[in-house]
């Protein structure tokens, strides 16, 4: 569609300038996920995270452990972490509407800024990564990432995931590169990937692998 101008009596300057602008928004409209809303890899991701970690998980087939959760539930259910575990529990029985109700009343429930919020955050995008919507788990992460306000080790690693999971295999690269250089014990050329990925799921843990193997062929 050609660039009209921007009014009957404008100057042929001012149509340039106009068509310019049309086409560097449209631009940014059609950018790549790797070139949108990422943290950025020139940032040393050396300080630890005591709110990246997994609330423990219900056994959902474990009748005794899913009827304690409800228990506790019933007496305490303002209790962010609770509600965070109930959402776990739901995410690893499938179902989705639940998962939101108790996700979102986590995060309403916890403090703004508190380490609770932020795990929160971070519990709830590795939830929505294992259902498969990797846009809302970058979200959360995201938040997570913000909250911390410095540069958490888990940044570079993560968003190597999520990227090489919606197949931008570069950028993944990018970022698994900087987790190497971050966390050498765990991601880079002499790491125990199994001691790294232990806590991952078996579609992760080959994610990761095959990160590490990419970059190693192509490390300096």
């Amino acid at each position: 569609m050609p660039c009209a101008l921007p009014t009957p009596f404008a100057p042929a300057s001012t149509t340039r300038a106009v068509c310019r602008l049309v086409w560097l928004l449209g631009m940014l409209m059609v950018l790549p996920l790797a070139a949108q809303d990422l943290p950025p890899l020139d940032a040393r991701y050396d300080q630890a995270d005591p709110a990246a970690r997994w609330v423990q998980r219900v056994d959902i087939d474990n009748a005794t452990e899913r009827a304690a959760l409800d228990t506790s539930l019933r007496r305490e259910g303002r209790n962010p972490v609770l509600r965070l575990q109930s959402a776990w529990m739901h995410a690893d029985r499938g179902m989705r509407q639940r998962i939101e109700r108790d996700a979102e009343a986590a995060l309403r429930l916890s403090e703004e800024g508190s380490l609770t919020r932020r795990m929160v955050h971070y519990n709830y995008g590795w939830i929505r990564f294992h259902l498969g919507e990797f846009e809302l788990a970058k979200a959360q992460w995201l938040q997570a990432y913000a909250l911390h306000g410095g540069q958490p080790d888990w940044v570079p690693s993560h968003f190597a995931l999520l990227l090489w999971s919606q197949g931008d295999r570069e950028t993944a690269l990018t970022y698994y590169a900087k987790a190497a250089e971050s966390q050498p014990t765990q991601w880079g050329r002499e790491a125990d990937l199994d001691a790294a990925t232990a806590d991952f799921g078996p579609n992760e843990r080959l994610a990761m692998q095959s990160m590490h193997e990419a970059w190693l062929r192509d490390a300096p």
